[in-house]
């Protein structure tokens, strides 16, 4: 799934299950897939009890994010903005 570069400015993220998404490969194999939200802009928003496990959020801006009780487990967080 991709959110590259999305804008999501005070967007109520509570809860959101963002962990890799599981595809079941023709020989019965799966497959996962990370979401990706490199360079989206989170200014402001509320990601309260989310799960962002191996989510990508290479340079995203997370400035003013609420971001309690959240799963960040191998979240890719390079050059984000943490302020």
């Amino acid at each position: 799934s991709s959110l590259k570069e999305a804008v999501l400015t005070r967007a109520n993220l509570s809860g959101a299950n963002l962990s890799p998404l599981v595809f079941n490969n023709s020989d019965g194999s799966k497959r996962l897939q990370r979401v990706n939200a490199s360079g989206a802009n989170l200014r402001y928003a509320v990601i309260t009890g989310a799960n962002l496990s191996d989510c990508i959020l290479t340079h995203a801006d997370l400035s003013y994010a609420v971001l309690i009780d959240c799963d960040l487990r191998r979240a890719d967080l390079t050059g984000a903005i943490l302020d």
